[in-house]
């Protein structure tokens, strides 16, 4: 099955050859949950009082 990687600014498609296989290659995975990582510090971060 051909799918377009979901990875920020990633234009790659890729044979998902494997069920657990998200992204076209690891550095893709790593910028995916690194943006993740960043927009709930950025959400806290608006949460926080003051």
């Amino acid at each position: 099955m051909l799918r377009a990687c979901p990875a920020p600014r990633c234009v790659r498609y890729f044979v998902k050859q494997h069920p657990r296989r998200e992204w076209c290659r690891p550095s893709c995975g790593n910028r995916a949950r690194v943006a993740r990582h960043s927009a709930r510090r950025r959400e806290r971060a608006a949460e926080a009082p003051g």
